[in-house]
């Protein structure tokens, strides 16, 4: 009686289900890497305030605040800016900081047409941001009440009162 040995029994396997094997891997490499929203470690987070300043990001936050990445390449990311400069001047006591690993030129033209605060970071990908725009909500408290990967309805009612709720002390 003939016994195959366990590797020629896995060389089976991979050569049936091989192409099966890599699909299921990759999807769940991908789910995992954008469609999870990641615990950043902010304590670790350095932004630059300026060409020259760099700061931690637990300095240039004051709670209730919302911190939302993104960038200027992305087409939902400068789609959504009119709503969120309508929504932080509609409630102003949520401070705003948006934080892009784009230039400083192109950053300093989206915070003049919207009068918001943005701060730039080296690498999003590096801090565990792999899709934007994704937003970040801190409550009174400072912790983090929530996050949201993909475009916001910030002029929505039922999503002003969602915020309102998450961000109360």
């Amino acid at each position: 009686m003939k016994t195959e040995s366990s590797t020629a029994r896995i060389a089976a396997f991979l050569r049936r289900y091989g192409i099966l094997v890599l699909f299921l891997a990759f999807a769940g490499w991908w789910y995992f890497r954008y469609k999870v929203v990641h615990t950043l470690q902010w304590e670790e987070i350095v932004v630059y305030t300026s060409p020259e300043t760099t700061e931690n990001i637990k300095d240039v936050i004051s709670p209730p605040c919302i911190v939302h990445f993104y960038a200027n390449w992305c087409g939902p990311c400068i789609a959504e800016l009119p709503e969120l400069s309508k929504f932080t001047s509609t409630f102003p006591e949520y401070q705003l900081i948006l934080i892009s690993d784009d230039s400083w030129d192109k950053l300093n033209a989206v915070s003049s047409k919207y009068d918001m605060r943005i701060v730039r970071v080296d690498d999003m990908d590096y801090l565990g941001v792999h899709t934007i725009p994704t937003t970040y909500f801190f409550d009174r408290k400072g912790e983090s009440a929530r996050a949201i990967q993909g475009q916001c309805e910030w002029n929505s009612p039922s999503f002003q009162s969602e915020i309102k709720t998450l961000l109360q002390p």
